[in-house]
């Protein structure tokens, strides 16, 4: 069987990154999670009963392994034959890739304080290109936290999402519906590597 190794350029955090196993790795030799022989019942062998009792187990497993991540710390990910799908059905051949957490030093952090707010709303922080870059949904909080971001300028976009269905909508001509409301920040504003910036917006 083949096998890929990639390296790729990562930007997760430290607490960004979480390991999970399939159900299949539960079983047999590899078992490291149940007293189970290594010459044990296969997956296919067990009852209906058992395997959802194993996949229960194997949830709060996952919980228990995601430990917490060191800054600047080298992780490998390995993916086993078979463990993806595509569009066309093609698997994958085993696949290896490795990833580095940052510091928290390499990302900035923005508070956004939002005077005479209208719940729901959608608050996107796009770049000069007009990419949104983050994005987050408040029904109640009028102080919205955008944690480790990437340094660099932005664009605040607020949404007023009247029907609360989470997405912009442009509205209906022959149904005589508005496009729901958007404001923009009227300023661009820099989030700086290793800084808090608090930003207060006053609704209009």
């Amino acid at each position: 069987m083949k096998q890929n190794q990639r390296s790729v350029s990562s930007k997760i955090y430290p607490e960004e990154l979480t390991a999970t196993w399939d159900d299949q790795q539960i079983h047999g030799p590899d078992c490291d999670w149940h007293d189970c022989p290594v010459n044990g019942p296969t997956w296919d062998q067990l009852d209906e009963r058992t395997r959802l009792k194993l996949k229960k187990e194997s949830a709060a497993k996952r919980a228990a392994q995601a430990r917490k991540k060191e800054e600047e710390e080298e992780y490998r990910i390995e993916l086993l034959p078979d463990a993806l799908t595509d569009f066309y059905e093609n698997k994958n051949d085993t696949l290896f890739y490795k990833v580095k957490t940052r510091t928290y030093n390499d990302y900035g952090n923005l508070s956004l304080n939002l005077k005479n707010a209208k719940f729901p709303m959608i608050i996107e922080l796009v770049n000069p290109t007009g990419e949104v870059k983050y994005t987050k949904y408040t029904v109640s909080s009028s102080t919205v936290d955008f944690n480790y971001i990437d340094s660099g300028k932005y664009f605040i976009r607020i949404i007023f999402d009247e029907n609360k269905n989470k997405k912009y909508d442009s509205g209906n001509f022959l149904e005589r519906i508005k496009p729901e409301k958007v404001i923009y920040y009227p300023d661009e504003i820099d989030v700086r590597a290793g800084w808090d910036l608090v930003q207060e917006f006053i609704l209009q």
